[in-house]
């Protein structure tokens, strides 16, 4: 269906441009046919329109590029091409170039900023191929449950070719090598988006393959770390994409009442909003970081923790950062839901609520980017809270209560100027956003285990129900 009405739109643009081109062509002749002291008023009138008629066609010329090139066009960019040959066929040219201006669609750069870009990827995937990279091709289910997220997103091409390799440990090089590519993505937005989280998840597993941080300062840095990837990459490459303006932030937020950051545990929330080209996506999760010693996690609390976390389904998850002692190479950060972990037989024989629950989570959920990139940050693939508005995302966030929001909150939003603006406001009516230094100063804090006190308040609420979240 998109590839016949992407061959509609460019016969369209293929007949509106023969149009132009014509009348231009005849403009011209007639101007030098006529005499110049016989029809001076006429000649006066012609200039005008072929004026008109040029700059239609100076204003056309990129529309025609975007229609033929694979680039994103609006919803309304065939019938205002429709609207535009009926104001020439009415000699209505300054109407037709007037309307013409108002084209929505993307101006993508050239064929060598791709390349660029994808030469700059393929060597971000090779040097982390050689550690954590590589690890995680060695748990088979991680590696299924990361690519089968990806279906909806990748291009049909690269789906079927993943299909053929048999081998885990192929299939994950060879997805990373030909990822690097836009056109192994059906939108370029996600394929950026997708590079910067591979970023990130980079930042994590550095930090935390030999190091013994304490969640509580881990929620923190990984906020910070997603902040600044978004800052210095994502936002940056999605607007070098040429996409219509449109208006982006991004922060790391706490909550601006210090009373209310007592009752509060060491999670944190994230809410992200994107609407530009065909990705339109609003939604929220909670994140709770845990450490694991080669491949064993204790997910046990003393303030029933995962209970809290299943208080609504899809909403809870575990952000596993994976550590060992050399020479064992963990994987990087796996991501997996509260509802997986409340299934697991060991949980099931001690209760949710036990302050001890010893889980082996190396072949549980999927692999942080993954997570992000292809659940989270696409509307219902049944990662993530799907919600209207920021409002509706606080009120998710916090079970109703303000009081039982996160401490932390990374927030991303690509929209509209008014829309982000909005956002803004209301983000800051709970939280204050921090600042570049204490951004650094929870990055480098001391990673000695603190008091575990700093749990999510309790919350009324039943256990996850609804739809399972994907495997």
């Amino acid at each position: 269906m998109g590839l016949m009405k992407n061959r509609h739109q460019i016969a369209q643009m293929a007949h509106l441009w023969d149009e132009v081109t014509r009348l231009l062509l005849g403009y011209r002749a007639m101007t030098k046919l006529t005499s110049q002291e016989a029809t001076s008023i006429l000649n006066r009138v012609r200039i005008a329109e072929h004026d008109s008629l040029g700059r239609l066609a100076d204003e056309l010329k990129p529309a025609l590029t975007a229609a033929t090139d694979g680039a994103w066009t609006s919803t309304e960019f065939e019938a205002d091409i429709g609207y535009i040959r009926a104001r020439l066929t009415q000699g209505q040219y300054e109407d037709a170039r007037i309307f013409s201006s108002a084209l929505v669609y993307q101006r993508k750069p050239d064929n060598m900023h791709y390349e660029h870009l994808s030469t700059r990827q393929a060597s971000f995937w090779r040097k982390a191929y050689a550690s954590w990279l590589l690890a995680h091709s060695e748990h088979e289910k991680v590696v299924e449950r990361s690519l089968t997220g990806a279906a909806g997103a990748i291009s049909e091409r690269l789906w079927h070719e993943l299909s053929l390799v048999k081998s885990s440990t192929e299939k994950w090089r060879f997805s990373f090598e030909q990822m690097t590519r836009a056109s192994s993505f059906q939108s370029d937005v996600i394929w950026i988006l997708f590079w910067s989280m591979f970023l990130s998840c980079e930042d994590i597993a550095t930090r935390s393959k030999y190091g013994l941080p304490h969640e509580n300062v881990v929620n923190g840095w990984v906020a910070s770390i997603l902040n600044r990837r978004f800052s210095d990459f994502a936002l940056p490459e999605i607007q070098a994409l040429g996409y219509p303006e449109s208006t982006s932030f991004t922060g790391v937020f706490e909550l601006s009442n210090s009373a209310e950051e007592t009752l509060l545990g060491a999670d944190f929330g994230i809410y992200f909003e994107i609407d530009i080209g065909d990705v339109r996506c609003r939604k929220v999760a909670l994140l709770q970081a845990k450490k694991v010693n080669e491949g064993q996690v204790d997910v046990g609390s003393t303030k029933q923790q995962l209970r809290k976390l299943l208080r609504r389904s899809q909403l809870g998850y575990y952000l596993f950062y994976h550590h060992g002692t050399y020479p064992y190479q963990p994987q990087g950060p796996t991501i997996c839901s509260a509802l997986d972990i409340a299934s697991q037989d060991s949980v099931r024989n001690s209760g949710i609520d036990a302050e001890t629950l010893a889980v082996s989570v190396n072949d549980l959920g999927e692999a942080a980017m993954h997570f992000f990139t292809f659940g989270l940050f696409q509307s219902n693939s049944g990662i993530g809270v799907d919600v209207v508005d920021i409002h509706d995302g606080m009120n998710v966030l916090g079970g109703g209560s303000p009081l039982n929001l996160p401490r932390h909150l990374f927030a991303v939003a690509i929209s509209n100027e008014v829309q982000v603006l909005r956002l803004r406001e209301s983000i800051m009516a709970h939280f204050r956003e921090l600042t570049k230094d204490e951004l650094l100063r929870q990055f480098h804090a001391n990673s000695e285990p603190k008091n575990d006190s700093l749990d999510l308040d309790d919350v009324d609420g039943d256990d996850a129900s609804g739809p399972r979240p994907r495997m």
